[in-house]
């Protein structure tokens, strides 16, 4: 999925944007408070492997989005992008 439509998907789960409005004024992909506002909205939350089985991951997960777990790199733009990415399945769940 690319950056918008997940863009769109997450905002359609967060219910405060409208997609015309996504590129000017909200993109949690890159912005690190947008992200977390959109993660405590959605009950999102954040898990990591065990380091001493040198994992490099994050995983987000949801209660809403029970069985999905989005994964990715465990960097800062990780963090963000695996919070969009479940976001987005909430919100292609909820239509």
């Amino acid at each position: 999925m690319h950056d918008r439509e997940l863009l769109q998907w997450a905002a359609k789960a967060a219910k405060d944007f409208c997609p015309e409005e996504l590129v000017a004024d909200w993109n949690p992909l890159v912005d690190d408070a947008q992200a977390f506002r959109l993660m405590t909205r959605l009950r999102i939350y954040l898990t990591f492997p065990d380091f001493e089985a040198c994992g490099d991951e994050v995983y987000a997960k949801c209660p809403e989005a029970s069985g999905v777990v989005a994964e990715e790199p465990l960097t800062p733009d990780g963090y963000r992008r695996s919070v969009v990415r479940l976001a987005a399945e909430i919100g292609k769940r909820r239509t």
